[in-house]
């Protein structure tokens, strides 16, 4: 009922994308009624198996939204199971949008999906890095970073490079010891070092972050209003100026 010499952009399920030139493109009315799914033809249908029918335009086919979910109130965007991937990814990559881990290994769908780069029907726009941030799409919503902002936290670091160093891409507190970044500075510590000088005793609790040989402050006494006694001495060689 019609022929042409495009990719047809057959999905997974052997159903048609929406941007599949096969779309309205018969020559004249199947003699089946239905296609495969059960849906009924349009007045100009589409060549092939499938007929793809989105009555509320979303994105998703109605076949996939009433086998999933048993109605057509999901939306492309939705993320009912919280695994990172949304609806319309879940159809793309064949996961249950209900479940969060689809194949019960252990991992997310979303970490899943990434690791099977040979996946005939991985996205092109998984692959995309829009911000040079060295993070594809994928793994800036594995991470929970902006694939539109290079630094997501503002912190001075591209998120590709915090997350190979094992800091926060999204925090304020890049380095996880408890200062945000204006914090560190103000305490002349490192904002990317947990622990500035390395005593075991991350910088947020250290009393003397800077100080390898002290950590906790001297504890005071009820009722002492004694002046403490401040000495400058002159280093040794100084000049008086």
């Amino acid at each position: 009922y019609g022929a042409f010499s495009n990719d047809p952009q057959i999905d997974r399920y052997g159903g048609l994308y929406a941007s599949s030139p096969a779309l309205n493109g018969a020559l004249v009315l199947p003699i089946a009624k239905t296609d495969f799914h059960g849906d009924l033809r349009a007045t100009l249908p589409d060549i092939g198996a499938d007929e793809r029918v989105d009555s509320d335009a979303d994105g998703l086919p109605d076949w996939w939204e009433r086998t999933r979910f048993g109605n057509l109130a999901a939306t492309a965007a939705g993320d009912a199971d919280g695994d990172g991937l949304s609806n319309y990814y879940e159809y793309i990559f064949g996961t249950n949008p209900s479940v969060a881990d689809s194949d019960g290994d252990g991992l997310g769908d979303l970490a899943d999906v990434l690791a099977n780069l040979d996946d005939p029907f991985f996205p092109a726009e998984f692959l995309a890095d829009d911000d040079n941030d060295a993070l594809t799409l994928g793994f800036e919503l594995l991470y929970g970073t902006n694939p539109q902002l290079a630094d997501t936290n503002g912190d001075g670091v591209v998120d590709g490079v915090s997350i190979q160093a094992g800091i926060s891409a999204t925090g304020a507190d890049a380095d996880g010891d408890g200062l945000t970044f204006a914090q560190e500075i103000a305490a002349d510590t490192s904002p990317f070092l947990a622990d500035t000088d390395g005593d075991g005793v991350n910088d947020g609790a250290d009393a003397f972050p800077r100080d390898p040989s002290r950590t906790t402050a001297p504890a005071g006494s009820a009722g002492d209003v004694t002046a403490p006694l401040i000495f400058l001495d002159a280093p040794e060689g100084a000049t008086p100026i």
